[in-house]
């Protein structure tokens, strides 16, 4: 292009075989910002996050005035981080 090879493009990392016409775009270091971000940088990755068939019942989480209010902006954040991928 006009302004030179192609290496980032809106937080998207570009790799681009031109002889080969192939491109390939990773947002891996994205995903690596927002592990640091949110203290997440040691987890352990897993196939499945909790037992297979496992029931959610309404008495398992707290009546919706007891949530605390900076629990709940941090799981906004980290949701509208993950939105992203």
């Amino acid at each position: 292009s006009d302004q030179g090879k192609l290496d980032w493009y809106l937080g998207v990392s570009v790799k681009q075989d031109l002889a080969n016409k192939h491109t390939v775009l990773s947002q891996e270091q994205y995903v690596k910002d927002i592990l640091e971000r949110f203290g997440m940088t040691g987890a352990t990755p897993v196939a499945t996050p909790m037992e297979a068939n496992t029931h959610l019942m309404r008495e398992d989480c707290p009546p919706p005035g007891k949530i605390d209010k900076q629990f709940r902006r941090e799981y906004q954040r980290i949701v509208g981080s993950l939105m992203y991928l």
